[in-house]
Parts: C-alpha cells; sequence; structure tokens
C-alpha cells in the first residue's frame, strides 16, 4: 500500500480540467466528484470499470486529465481499466489513482505490489485525495516511461 504525503508546487493548475471518478459506491463517487467540482474540476462519474472504459473510448486523447478508479468493481474491475490504460491510453495510465477499500484479497494485494500507480486506502480525506490528484499530475506530464511493458 503506498502512502502519499506529497509536497506540491501551489501553482498546480486545476480550473476546467477533466476528471473520470470510478466507483461503484454511490455516495463515494459523488463525494469525490463534487469535491472536485468544488476545486474547478469538471468531473464526470461511472458506475464501473465498464461504463468508464465506454467513456474514455469516446474521448479523445486531453479529453481527460486524471482518471481516479476505486479496485473493486462489478462487470469490468479497476485492475482491469489499469491495464486497459496501460495498453490503450499510456497519456491516462500514469495520470491513474486507484482506490480500495479491500486489502485482504491476496490477489489485490498482489496486484497493488507490482503497480506503479499510487492506491489510497478507503476511507480517505478529500483534501489527501486532492494533494494526490495534484501530485500525480504535476509527476504525470512527460511520464510515459512509467507504463509498464505488456
Amino acid at each position: 500500500m503506498s502512502h502519499f504525503h506529497p509536497k506540491v508546487p501551489s501553482a498546480v493548475p486545476t480550473g476546467g480540467l477533466r476528471a473520470l471518478v470510478v466507483d461503484d459506491e454511490p455516495t463515494i463517487r459523488s463525494a469525490v466528484a463534487r469535491y472536485l467540482r468544488k476545486r474547478g474540476w469538471y468531473a464526470e462519474e461511472a458506475e464501473d470499470g465498464l461504463a468508464a472504459l465506454l467513456k474514455l473510448e469516446r474521448s479523445s486523447p486531453g479529453g481527460y486529465q486524471i482518471v481516479i478508479s476505486d479496485l473493486r468493481m462489478p462487470h469490468y474491475s479497476g485492475d482491469q481499466l489499469h491495464d486497459w490504460l496501460a495498453l490503450h491510453r499510456p497519456d491516462l495510465f500514469v495520470r491513474l489513482i486507484l482506490i480500495t477499500g479491500d486489502l485482504t484479497s491476496p490477489a489485490l494485494s498482489e496486484f497493488i505490489a507490482r503497480t506503479p500507480r499510487p492506491v489510497m486506502e478507503k476511507p480517505f480525506e478529500l483534501s489527501a485525495l486532492a494533494e494526490l490528484v495534484e501530485a500525480v499530475l504535476v509527476a504525470g506530464v512527460g511520464g510515459e516511461d512509467q507504463v509498464p511493458n505488456p
């Protein structure tokens, strides 16, 4: 499990940026999206990985600046979305944040150990997520070298 306490320049722009928030728990999904909107973002929501995949396939490069995704979801899980982004959208893979409340699964623990993407454990403070979003935006610029080879 990665824990982040980033020191981020205060000049990171947030106005007008687009986020895709993916979580099958409506209360978490809407809370994260609302918080980002209050910070000046356009936040689009997807109820699972399949809905996110459809939105991502229809978006152009640059359509979203960041993806925040739960790992455990029906139909198409967050780890599947992670792998799809690595193959098809490396521009977004380097700006993917994963969230989870399930740390008991050995398979999930193995996945978390191998991913280069940050993982936040639920429950989390929305302000901590916002700091991580800003840190990922700074680190993700030109970070396509962080994309694993399939």
